[in-house]
């Protein structure tokens, strides 16, 4: 019977607390957001390193004759959300990822939105009764195409170094689409919803002045290519018995990658948003079988990061007098004090903000059966993220306002063209516009093999995943990989 070390119980105990919080903590879904930060990649991969332990534990332990001083990875990743509904009533309004607008004086249609907040006509309410109507519907969606690089080197006895370095191709579609619908004929064209919505509404006739939408928009499609988030590891092995290996690392996570410009909603970023980050990383190995042609092995990786606070553009909305949340209260018409015209209020609601990421953590236990120079490996995955949070909120007080649907914009706005008081700072909504906690878990499985070419170990592997959130506040793809290794 082989004694289990205590560094695998200790490992165990982590784990099993990581995961019974990430089971119990099962939130209320979320909903009217402007903003949602997806997983980076860099945190898939310890779901992703298939023979890659034997390849590195075969530099780190390897003989003084074998002289292998490192391994190289590269890995090609597909991967596709599927969970668009949830996620659409994440950015949508009372958790549905469908949107009613209609005109105020419509009998029989609980509106989400009032037409005549959109479209400016100060004689909406008089012999000019607004016409536009629909239904919007979000089901969002993210596709990824990566290529991943992960370079480990030996520095001596017990000392390593790693490298990873990740390349994407990121798409994001909204997937929007109306129902139902009827324009609006302003004084110089028909608009419809998906028209405002984009940024294609602007007025110039004096007395309904209205600018375009220029933040937070709703279009369908948006790509970015780049480079993601750059991390370095130093790593320091703990235990190396015939049973048992066992290595810490810290980590550094470089802010490499792209940041949101507040354009649009749901907009594709590279990384996590020009984020430094640390963190530290335990891997442990335990071998629950050993014989001369057949391996099976236990392997247990935790990283838990911290991700520094950096400055971001981000979409806040508004709350009304008594305190409640304006549902899609950035989208509405607004003014401003003193000057003519009216504009969405997503224009002015757009700031430049501290966000503060902080905590991610993810827990991963794979199970691998090795026979001879092929491996199986099964695996479970959980990955937990705190609540953004944002501050260093500037904001002019006095000055912004939601307008009245009668507001003649050959008028200057004030006091009186104002719906409510005037927005200040303690009425500005800060959470549509910070992402939420999120949990998810990933089950996965991957098949390689070893091939020797001369006295380097070459492996190639391929491996599947799907990924579940626990609430809508999450993306939930699948994962498809390939991969091959070399050490030298």
């Amino acid at each position: 019977m082989v004694r289990t070390s205590p560094a695998f119980i200790c490992f165990k105990i982590i784990f099993i607390a990581l995961l019974l919080i990430g089971i119990t903590a099962f939130l209320n879904a979320d909903t009217n957001k402007t903003t949602l930060s997806p997983r980076p990649l860099i945190t898939y991969t310890p779901l992703l390193q298939s023979l890659w332990k034997h390849q590195t534990d075969a530099v780190q332990f390897c003989t003084p004759k074998e002289q292998w001083t490192g391994a190289l990875q590269v890995f090609f990743l597909l991967q596709e959300s599927e969970n668009k509904t949830a996620i659409g009533s994440y950015f949508g309004i009372n958790n549905r990822n469908t949107i009613t607008i209609a005109p105020h004086q419509t009998p029989r249609i609980p509106a989400n939105l009032y037409s005549q907040t959109l479209i400016h006509n100060h004689e909406h309410a008089t012999s000019k009764p607004s016409t536009l109507q629909g239904t919007l519907s979000l089901r969002p969606q993210q596709t990824r195409y990566s290529s991943v690089f992960t370079f480990h080197k030996r520095l001596g006895k017990r000392l390593y170094a790693t490298l990873t370095l990740p390349c994407s191709y990121l798409k994001h579609e909204l997937n929007a689409t109306v129902h139902n619908e009827t324009t609006e004929h302003t004084h110089r064209s028909n608009y419809g919803v998906l028209d405002y919505f984009a940024g294609a509404v602007e007025q110039i006739h004096p007395s309904d002045k209205q600018e375009k939408l220029r933040c937070a928009k709703i279009k369908n499609l948006h790509t970015r290519t780049g480079i993601e988030n750059v991390q370095a590891s130093l790593g320091l092995s703990l235990l190396d018995t015939e049973h048992d290996t066992a290595t810490c690392a810290a980590t550094v996570t470089f802010p490499s990658g792209t940041q949101p410009t507040g354009e649009y909603l749901f907009e594709p970023s590279l990384g996590n948003n020009k984020h430094w980050g640390i963190g530290a990383q335990i891997t442990t190995k335990h071998a629950i079988m050993h014989t001369p042609d057949t391996l099976v092995i236990i392997n247990n990786t935790m990283e838990l990061s911290y991700v520094f606070k950096n400055t971001q553009k981000r979409t806040l909305s508004i709350l009304d007098p008594e305190g409640a949340e304006h549902q899609w209260g950035q989208y509405v018409l607004g003014g401003k004090n003193g000057e003519y015209g009216t504009f969405p209020l997503a224009n002015v609601l757009t700031r430049t903000v501290s966000v503060a990421p902080r905590l991610q953590g993810t827990g991963t236990v794979t199970f691998s059966v090795v026979k001879k120079k092929h491996a199986f490996d099964l695996g479970y995955s959980l990955h937990a993220r705190s609540a953004e949070k944002i501050s260093d909120v500037c904001w002019p007080n006095n000055t912004y306002a939601i307008a009245k649907t009668t507001y003649d914009t050959q008028l200057p706005f004030d006091h009186s063209q104002a719906l409510e008081d005037f927005i200040s700072s303690d009425t500005l909504n800060h959470r549509t516009a910070e992402s939420s906690v999120a949990i998810s878990h990933i089950v996965f499985a991957s098949i390689g093999a070893s091939i020797t070419r001369g006295c380097h170990p070459l492996t190639v592997a391929g491996g599947f995943a799907k990924e579940f959130s626990c609430q809508n506040t999450a993306l939930a793809p699948y994962l498809f990989w390939f991969k091959t290794g070399l050490s030298f």
